[in-house]
């Protein structure tokens, strides 16, 4: 197929039994999928996950990653006008009432980095979990730069005996905040 004119509509049925649409590229030096898109005030890609229940909206398998990234996004912002942006944003509301005797428990961004392997004495394994630079080229005009804002129960509503501002764990001996 050289070009479909759209829109267009791909159903499965319930009992399809298999992948509703698999796209098989074996160039491995040429994409699989691009969506050159003219948009710019709908979502490009809306993914509706809805009835999703246990499993992943989006899953990335890369086990033979040696450089690049999972997920890149490489935003060149040339604008001179006021903006409000935000490159990642999890919106996350709960609005169920937990029952009583229910544990509830939600985690944000949870980063999970484990070396199972048992390394070369010469070897050298670096993990770091978030890497956070914040820089400017210049001093000029009111520049204001936050590693970290941190509200936690701001609004005054929360267990002051369970709410933490940094729970940290760190082996014994090892710097804690440096």
């Amino acid at each position: 197929i050289d070009s479909l004119t759209g829109p267009i509509t791909l159903t499965q049925g319930a009992s399809g039994g298999g992948v509703a649409f698999t796209i098989d590229n074996d160039d491995v030096d040429k994409r699989a999928l691009l969506l050159n898109a003219a948009n710019t005030t709908a979502d490009i890609l809306d993914i509706d996950a809805r009835p999703l229940t246990t499993a992943n909206a989006i899953k990335i398998d890369a086990n033979e990653l040696t450089s690049g990234s999972a997920i890149n996004i490489d935003v060149d912002d040339a604008l001179t006008s006021a903006t409000t942006k935000s490159l990642v944003k999890i919106d996350y509301d709960k609005s169920g009432v937990t029952a009583a005797e229910t544990i509830n428990s939600t985690t944000g961004l949870d980063i999970n980095l484990a070396d199972a392997a048992t390394n070369h004495a010469d070897g050298t394994v670096t993990m770091i979990g978030a890497q956070i630079d914040v820089d400017s080229a210049n001093a000029q005009g009111t520049i204001e730069q936050k590693g970290i804002v941190l509200n936690i129960a701001a609004d005054g509503t929360g267990d002051a005996n369970k709410t933490l501002g940094i729970d940290m764990e760190v082996v014994d001996g090892g710097t804690d905040i440096k």
